[in-house]
């Protein structure tokens, strides 16, 4: 410990024998000390700052401890030891604290979530910003009220996997089921999931939202689409390329059908499936490719039965997936009667999200192509 702070601890020690007054004086004059220029401390130095402001924290009185949690709350530079005691405080401290306080990290957020209660992990799912890694952890720990507050907060970035795990706790945790519908960054094929288990009043609503869509819209999404798809990659290999070339001369011939396409089942033309099936469901590969790896076969039956594919030809495809190393799906007898149930009508507007996303997805990778290519031209100026 340095000299300096060395002082202050025989300060504090000496202030500790007085009145609490004296203490709640230094305890606030420290502060303005830390907080007026931490990034000219070192680390050794903030870290025995942050434990002494910690100490004298903890003998704080209610109201000056709030009067601190109030100052650090905006505050970018509040020292980790000082944080640690806010978050351990009583909830109407820690509360505010966790929900808004601007320095503390992920770590120290996730611990809270791992050893704190549900109430302090309702505070963390409301921040104004929240990591992947805070969202996984609070998908992993968390009870129903910090779920559907973290399903709520839409600034929260969830992963797949996350989002993944929350779709199935709403089979059990109902209160989850129509935050998770209205979330904008839903995966297409877990919406599908959801629609299957969800409330009929919830399927109604998303089925008005997905009417609400202009057709227009999604049939320009899918031309854009199928156009993508048929435009070469830097970077395909060369099945992929023979199968772009297989599907292209189909589709300038109109010629990409339900007979083309179990041509390609019988035969185990995977690439050409691949891509075929995204071209007539009007999504891209990467889509087809979820449909293909999801257990329950529920996206696949969905995509076919909006794109007119016949019963027999969703069994082929779910039969050629029974096989797979990625699938061994034993539930597809029980995927045809799904099949047979769900209306054409709710299967394309069921689709409507997944185009559209699709779409902006497509858009979204020319543009960094474009980017790609302007950066190597400049490259090459330079």
């Amino acid at each position: 410990m340095t000299a300096k702070l060395s002082g202050l601890v025989q300060l504090i020690e000496n202030v500790r024998s007085g009145s609490a007054a004296a203490r709640a004086s230094l305890l606030r004059d420290l502060l303005d000390i830390y907080l007026a220029q931490p990034q000219a401390l070192t680390p050794k130095t903030r870290e025995e700052f942050g434990a002494i402001l910690a100490a004298l924290y903890a003998q704080a009185d209610d109201a000056t401890q709030r009067e601190i949690a109030e100052r650090l709350i905006p505050s970018p530079a509040a020292p980790g030891a000082l944080l640690a005691a806010l978050a351990a405080s009583g909830l109407h401290i820690a509360a505010p604290s966790l929900r808004a306080g601007a320095a503390f990290t992920d770590r120290a957020l996730i611990e809270v979530i791992k050893t704190g209660g549900e109430e302090r992990r309702c505070a963390i799912a409301q921040r104004k910003q929240i990591s992947e890694d805070v969202a996984e952890a609070l998908a992993v720990h968390g009870e129903t009220p910090a779920l559907v507050m973290l399903v709520r907060n839409q600034a929260a970035a969830i992963t797949p996997g996350a989002m993944s795990r929350l779709v199935a706790a709403a089979r059990r945790k109902t209160e989850l089921q129509k935050p998770l519908t209205e979330r904008f960054d839903l995966p297409p094929h877990l919406l599908i999931r959801m629609f299957f288990f969800i409330a009929a009043p919830l399927r109604r609503e998303i089925l008005a939202r997905a009417e609400a869509i202009d057709p227009s819209l999604v049939r320009d999404a899918m031309d854009a689409i199928r156009d993508a798809l048929l435009t070469p990659g830097d970077e395909d290999s060369a099945e992929v390329s023979d199968a772009r070339r297989v599907v292209e001369e189909r589709a300038a011939q109109a010629q990409i059908d339900q007979t083309f396409l179990m041509a390609l089942i019988e035969a185990r033309e995977n690439a050409s499936i691949l891509f075929a099936l995204a071209y007539i469901t009007g999504v891209d590969t990467r889509a087809v490719k979820t449909m293909f790896k999801d257990a329950t076969l529920e996206a696949l039956a969905v995509a076919c039965r909006a794109s007119a594919l016949s019963r027999e030809t969703f069994a082929a495809l779910a039969a050629s997936l029974s096989s797979a190393p990625h699938n061994g799906n034993a539930r597809a007898p029980v995927m045809l009667d799904m099949y047979e149930k769900i209306s054409p009508e709710i299967a394309e507007k069921l689709m409507r999200f997944w185009r559209l996303r699709a779409r902006a997805a497509a858009d979204a990778a020319k543009i960094a192509s474009l980017l790609h290519g302007v950066e190597g031209v400049s490259a090459q100026a330079g």
